[in-house]
């Protein structure tokens, strides 16, 4: 259940509302006037948008690989190690 509650009155009610969070397992949005600025989630809650978000920019890093893997596959090692010594024989130059 979602729950708001101004910044000012969660210092006053902190130890009901984190009783609120643990054993219920109620939400909070935080507002400083009517802006919410934070929410409080229950842990796992929080546990497991982590993993959610991990695991997305898992999948983004493994597109980026295949992308370069299919762009870069028509270049051979000996290739690829041509151009970095290229490169850096332009930065020493």
């Amino acid at each position: 259940m979602l729950k708001k509650i101004a910044i000012a009155e969660l210092a006053q009610r902190i130890q009901t509302v984190l009783e609120d969070i643990t054993s219920q397992h109620a939400e909070y949005v935080l507002l400083q006037g009517d802006q919410p600025q934070a929410a409080v989630v229950p842990y796992d809650e929080f546990c497991r948008f982590q993993d959610f978000r991990e695991s997305a920019i898992r999948r983004r890093w493994d597109r980026l690989l295949d992308l370069m893997a299919e762009r870069n596959a028509r270049f051979s090692e000996e290739e690829v190690a041509a151009e970095v010594e290229a490169a850096r024989g332009e930065l020493d130059g």
